[in-house]
C-alpha cells in the first residue's frame, strides 16, 4: 500500500511539472497560438513519462484554458 501511495504522489508531481513546463513554453512564445502540441504518445516518449502523465498534464492545461483540444 505504501508503494502505491508513493507512485501516485510521483505521478501527480510529474504531470504538474510537465504542465508547468508546457505553460512556460506557451508564455515565452515557444508555442504559437493555434500550433499543435505533440500527440500524447509522442510527448510521452519525448519526456519519458507515462501516457497517463501526459494526459493529466494536457487536461490541467485545458482547465487553465492554456490549450484547447480539437477533434481530429
Amino acid at each position: 500500500v505504501f508503494m502505491n501511495e508513493k507512485n501516485e504522489l510521483t505521478e501527480e508531481f510529474l504531470y504538474r511539472r510537465l504542465a508547468q513546463k508546457i505553460a512556460d513554453q506557451i508564455e515565452t512564445g515557444v508555442f504559437r497560438v493555434g500550433e499543435r502540441l505533440s500527440s500524447i504518445r509522442k510527448m510521452s516518449e519525448q519526456e519519458r513519462v507515462s501516457l497517463s502523465t501526459v494526459m493529466q498534464a494536457y487536461q490541467l492545461l485545458e482547465r487553465r484554458e492554456l490549450i484547447e483540444a480539437r477533434p481530429q
